[in-house]
């Protein structure tokens, strides 16, 4: 009878907005003259306990005006409607960091920013206010492209950095490393990120060797609404985010979660035109026959000329071209993800989709103009009462129109005359024929070799006496090396249609357009010299974790982890091209075929080897194509424990992963935290 009696008193009710009906997150219901309260759940829901009806319920929440709420029975579900209160509003004063007492008492060092201080970054995008954060260094390769180093290890391709959205790694299967966030989350979506700087393999894994980048995304059961956001700068910056999200609620607790995302950006990006000496080179601004300039490419090739037989001519580069003449800087990115949340209970099945693509500059050991390149992510995952989850993701890559900008500039000389011929028979022959003819008729003591040993009888001095004159006229000689370098790179023809493509000429645009549409291989393996960068790389995922209460004892985490990589470059970044032995065979089967040269031999029509100059490539594309895969796993264990309340946390974690190519790899972690007061905290980690 008392259970009974008990069981008719519990009551039940929504909390929300009056004005957006808005289900209000945290609301207290308070029962008067019982010491007895409760607060609203994530979906603005409660249930309480009464002694006896009737009973007044006392609803308050930050911002909004307190209500009572006079309760003669309880017959069904109460729906409490707050208005807000401008004057509490007005007088509100929040005093305490950013920082949670959650990341303070963490066992690593982490700095972060939530959803107010992405809001208000003082910066052109949120992930570019990352670098105002302690101990982390922002690397600007483009105007789209940003790339974070943490503890100095600065590096534009920051392959040991762990960059996570939602437990889902952003990394470049084929690249190794995130692009920054031009293939991550949008603005509006996005609800904190946390910078976790210095080493935590032990916790991340082995690419978490200098840090972690861990961003987290809006849930739309408490961020639901319609959003929309615009950015305009300098540079013909504009950006448009919007974002939907929402939840409905079925019978039987049933709740699905829904929300779309998109993001653009399209902006003229800056220009590399720096044409300062380049770094540990020899040649100098000065050098009149050119020097190496830091964004001119293909001026890297130089030679130096004998004195005797081409007096003045000295150290002779290349002539090259500005990145300006071979980059696209109308940058553009389109970012788009969804994701499905059912949840029951404490249990949430969730299906993400995002996808990423766009046109921007990058800077590794050359530069690369990233064009139409393409990033999709699928992610699906089970957790259940915050101690357990399952999660499967993929992540593929088409690298587009993208292309080498440095290797192209190279590629455009070797299709004009070669670098041997361009110099010595071009600029030297010129040099020879006319400069020196000009030198004897405009400088007052120059002589030849010959003309100096029939004047003296020897040719002792002559170089000496030359170098003297010549350095005495450094006008002239600018001049004279002009002369030769127009010859050379317009009037010289020797085997070759072109000496130099000239920048915007209708031949520069035809070579241009097919060395960047070619990738370096076909897809026979046949070596054709193309700068494109092809890259349709993959990786699959998986990874587990349980959490174990153990009351007195602390708390016991297990996971367990692995992945598969499945690159495929073409022969460009991989050896994934084509194997060769030397001469054919068929192996027991008679289904693997390798040969030393397409050139060679040939399969007649009775499936024999034929020694010729004609082979069907064709027939043997998918039988001595080399695929490499590869794969890796590893498990972990952590341990944590609160002493003396919780003035002293332990925490201990013993990790150990396992790389197809590599040994067995054990990272240990331990730190205690011990918190003297309520407002300081020391941290001893190891």
């Amino acid at each position: 009878m008392y259970s009974e009696l008990l069981a008719q008193n519990i009551i039940t009710g929504l909390v929300i907005d009056k004005n957006s009906k808005e289900e209000l997150i945290g609301a207290n219901i308070i029962v008067k003259n019982e010491n007895n309260g409760t607060t609203t759940d994530i979906y603005g829901e409660f249930s309480i306990t009464a002694n006896q009806l009737p009973v007044s319920l006392e609803c308050s929440y930050i911002g909004y005006q307190t209500q009572i709420i006079e309760i003669k029975s309880n017959d069904g579900k109460i729906i409490v409607k707050l208005l807000k209160d401008d004057m509490i509003l007005s007088d509100i004063n929040v005093v305490d960091t950013r920082l949670s007492e959650k990341l303070k008492q963490s066992p690593v060092t982490i700095e972060a920013m939530d959803v107010i201080a992405i809001k208000e970054a003082p910066s052109a995008s949120f992930y570019e206010g990352l670098g105002n954060l302690k101990g982390v260094d922002l690397t600007s390769a483009s105007l789209a492209f940003k790339i974070i180093n943490t503890r100095g290890f600065n590096s534009t391709s920051p392959v040991r950095s762990l960059q996570i959205i939602d437990g889902v790694d952003n990394q470049s299967p084929g690249l190794n490393f995130s692009l920054g966030n031009f293939l991550g989350t949008t603005e509006l979506d996005t609800k904190g990120v946390e910078i976790i700087v210095g080493a935590n393999s032990a916790l991340y894994g082995p690419n978490a060797f200098n840090g972690v980048i861990n961003m987290s995304t809006k849930d739309p059961f408490m961020f639901p609404g319609t959003s929309y956001q615009i950015k305009m700068g300098e540079r013909a910056l504009i950006e448009h985010c919007f974002r939907y999200a929402g939840n409905k609620k079925f019978k039987n607790d049933w709740k699905l979660g829904f929300k779309f995302n998109i993001q653009q950006l399209k902006a003229n990006d800056w220009e590399a035109d720096n044409i300062d000496q380049s770094y540990d080179t020899d040649s100098d601004v000065n050098n009149p026959g050119g020097y190496d300039a830091v964004n001119i490419y293909g001026d890297e090739f130089n030679k130096t000329a004998s004195f005797n037989d081409f007096p003045g001519m000295g150290t002779i580069h290349r002539t090259g071209y500005l990145e300006g003449q071979l980059a696209d800087y109308n940058t553009q990115n389109l970012k788009f993800n969804t994701a499905l949340h059912l949840r029951k209970n404490n249990n949430e099945l969730i299906y993400a989709f995002n996808f990423g693509n766009g046109t921007t500059i990058y800077q590794g050991d050359n530069r690369y103009s990233l064009k139409n390149i393409k990033f999709w992510q699928n992610k699906i995952e089970f957790n259940r009462n915050d101690n357990f989850f399952i999660r499967f993701y993929t992540t593929h890559e088409d690298a587009g129109d993208s292309y080498d900008i440095v290797a192209t500039a190279q590629a455009l000389t070797d299709k004009s005359a070669n670098n041997g011929e361009w110099i010595w028979n071009g600029y030297g022959g010129y040099w020879q024929n006319d400069i020196i003819a000009l030198m004897e008729e405009q400088i007052d003591g120059f002589m030849t070799e010959e003309n100096w040993q029939t004047e003296y009888g020897t040719l002792a001095g002559w170089q000496e006496a030359m170098q003297n004159i010549l350095a005495q006229h450094p006008d002239l000689l600018a001049q004279y090396h002009e002369l030769a370098r127009e010859y050379a790179d317009n009037d010289f023809i020797g085997d070759w249609a072109y000496s130099y493509l000239e920048p915007q000429s209708e031949e520069f645009h035809l070579i241009f357009n097919e060395i960047t549409s070619n990738t370096r291989y076909d897809e026979y393996g046949n070596l054709i010299g193309g700068t494109r960068f092809y890259d349709k790389s993959s990786l699959y995922h998986m990874q587990t974790e349980k959490k174990f209460d153990m009351n007195d004892f602390g708390k016991l985490t297990i996971g367990l982890n692995g992945r598969i990589y499945s690159p495929d470059s073409r022969g460009s970044i991989f050896n994934d091209g084509f194997n060769y032995i030397e001469t054919p065979e068929l192996n027991e089967e008679g289904d693997t075929i390798f040969v030393e040269s397409y050139s060679e031999w040939y399969l007649n029509s009775n499936s024999e080897f034929v020694r010729d100059t004609i082979f069907d490539v064709s027939l043997l594309t998918d039988t001595i194509k080399t695929k490499i895969k590869n794969y890796e796993f590893g498990a972990y264990l952590g341990y944590d424990k609160k002493l003396f309340g919780e003035t002293v946390l332990i925490n201990a974690t013993a990790r150990i992963d396992k790389n197809q190519n590599f040994d067995y790899l054990f990272s240990p972690a331990t730190s205690i935290v011990y918190k003297p007061n309520e407002r300081d905290i020391i941290r001893l980690s190891l």
